[in-house]
């Protein structure tokens, strides 16, 4: 990244010099201070392409280290060069002419130089998306791969949209008589267009740090393994040094969640940075609050004092056009953060913090429906309804709605209830009547449990508040495991029984503390009745447990000559017929 940098501002900088010379010398000469500020303008429009062409080379920065596809590539690289052959004499000429005082070369000269450029920039637009190789071409083949998201494959073709689109509308400013505007506005799109351009080189080096990062993390992991390897073979079976494969470790191997943090950062910085670019034109904004949706505004009698009975006054409301896109603006933002702060708050600060995973729930949780509820609330503020006009129609609508969907707002109140005294947690072994499983999400209205056939079961949350709930793992996760097992009277009590806790203490997963133990439960004429107990420390190795101890104890049995198999005699009636006379 330093070398493609540096080889990129070696012409700019020679050219900002110039430039910088050029105005210190210059002293009352218009024309001179005005070339000298075209220089340095030019610099960084030309310094812009050098860093564009040289990461977009054959084997360049884009190619092998970020990752980017080949023909796009190709085809912004062969735009860079009609950018500096045409353009930079282009943007040199108007930034000249927008430098000296002289409205008529503005008007005349600037404005040619910079239709001119609009009509290069659509030009490179149109081979860029549109070569054979070229940015289209690569959308359509991600698209049917289905590598990328839909919403990506979206904002692609707005930007496509948006390449063809601003230059023309920027042209056609200029040609109606609007030439000071256009170029206002050209210096900020050409701004915006640069922060997208490092939005995306941010993004693509994050993720390389981060492939770095794990790469070096599993070749650490490896030289660990053949440590323990080294240490555990015997030296006489060392046979000298060996060289292991390379670690392999692919984008796709890194956590989503990490993805998914480096985008929120990255669309943070670009946000920022359109704010910092448009500012100056946030008063032109407005005039949009002097569009009204309605034509007639509506009025609602308050009074003007809450302890006054009579002088009633009449306020009028209106909704303007600028009071809604505020809203949707606020509604959007509100949808954003609240899909993916608590996210981030869970990997930034909860996963290193001593909590269970029930616990990060919970906390993510009521930090969503506390975005959702600030910014709905926000939201409402920004077009007028504030808790002042409403209250009364809150209060109406919470008793309506509290006769009318008492369970909705039961189940609501229990959901906040679950996720605040939390008596199940995500992840608990629960039993709801009859429903064993594990909980697996708990939303406003309900909570899902997966059973052992991966069935989804919705449980209302008043149910689970009012009703009986067995929690195996509130807030100890050992279970115990009994076993039955009949074999004839003829076995010794105290053999069966040391069988069975030999067996039971052998397995890995069957706790030490506390022990197994083994008992003579029921004795009759022809049979005995052990029972077995277990206890293992989470019921996620319950059935293979079962699995291993039943077989384990049918192999011991056999070694031993203990013979579990019972089956009582069925009684035998011999009938005596009398013999034919």
């Amino acid at each position: 990244f330093f070398s493609t940098f540096m080889l990129s501002v070696i012409s700019p900088g020679l050219m900002w010099l110039i430039g910088w010379r050029l105005g210190q010398t210059a002293g009352r000469n218009e024309f001179v201070i005005a070339m000298a500020h075209g220089l340095q303008g030019g610099a960084f429009f030309l310094a812009t392409i050098n860093l564009t062409r040289h990461m977009c080379r054959s084997l360049g920065l884009g190619e092998s280290h970020f990752g980017w596809p080949k023909g796009p590539l190709d085809a912004i690289r062969k735009s860079m060069w009609w950018l500096t052959v045409v353009g930079l004499p282009l943007t040199l000429i108007v930034l000249v002419t927008e430098s000296q005082p002289d409205e008529a070369i503005k008007n005349s000269v600037g404005r040619t130089a910079f239709l001119g450029l609009q009509a290069l920039f659509i030009a490179c637009a149109h081979a860029v998306w549109h070569a054979p190789q070229g940015l289209s071409k690569q959308l359509t083949l991600e698209k049917m791969s289905g590598r990328v998201d839909h919403w990506w494959l979206r904002l692609c073709r707005l930007c496509q949209v948006a390449s063809f689109a601003v230059p023309g509308l920027l042209a056609v400013l200029a040609l109606v008589g609007y030439y000071y505007t256009a170029v206002q506005l050209a210096q900020r799109v050409l701004a915006t267009s640069w922060l997208i351009g490092g939005a995306f080189v941010l993004h693509a080096t994050l993720l390389r740090w981060l492939l770095l990062a794990y790469r070096d993390l599993a070749r650490k992991r490896t030289r660990e393994i053949r440590a323990a390897e080294d240490r555990s073979r015997a030296p006489n079976e060392r046979r000298g040094e060996f060289s292991l494969a390379e670690p392999t470790v692919r984008l796709a191997d890194i956590n989503v969640q990490m993805h998914k943090l480096v985008g929120m950062l990255v669309c943070a910085a670009f946000l920022f940075g359109c704010s910092v670019v448009w500012v100056e034109l946030y008063p032109a904004l407005e005039i949009l609050d002097t569009v009204q949706l309605w034509p007639h505004p509506f009025s609602i009698t308050e009074k003007p004092d809450a302890t006054a009975t009579a002088d009633l006054t009449t306020v009028a409301y209106t909704l303007s056009l600028g009071q809604l896109l505020a809203a949707t603006v606020v509604g959007l933002i509100t949808a954003f953060a609240a899909k993916n702060v608590p996210g981030l708050i869970e990997i930034s600060i909860l996963r290193n913090l001593n909590l269970d995973s029930g616990a990060r729930y919970a906390i993510s949780a009521v930090t969503q429906y506390a975005i959702s509820a600030c910014g709905i609330s926000l939201a409402f503020g920004c077009v007028g309804v504030g808790w002042q006009n409403v209250q009364w129609l809150v209060a109406a609508m919470t008793v309506g709605l509290g006769f009318g969907l008492q369970e909705i707002f039961a189940n609501f109140a229990s959901g906040l209830l679950l996720l605040i005294e939390r008596p199940i947690r995500v992840g608990d072994l629960v039993t709801i009547g009859d429903t064993t499983g594990k909980v697996t999400r708990i939303r406003i209205r309900a909570t899902t449990i997966t059973d052992s056939d991966m069935r989804e079961a919705i449980v209302p949350n008043r149910n689970i508040i009012s009703g009986k709930v067995m929690n195996w793992t509130l807030t100890d996760s050992t279970t115990r495991m009994t076993f039955t097992v009949t074999i004839p009277n003829t076995c010794a009590p105290d053999l069966v029984q040391q069988v069975l806790l030999d067996v039971a203490k052998a397995h890995p997963h069957v706790l030490k503390d506390p022990a197994p133990h083994a008992l003579l439960d029921e004795f009759a004429i022809d049979k005995l009745t052990f029972v077995c107990h277990v206890y293992l420390a989470n019921r996620d190795v319950y059935n293979q447990l079962r699995h291993d101890l039943n077989s384990a104890i049918r192999a011991a049995f056999i070694r031993e000559g203990i013979d579990k198999s019972h089956q009582e005699d069925e009684p035998q009636i011999i009938i005596h017929l009398p013999e034919a006379a």
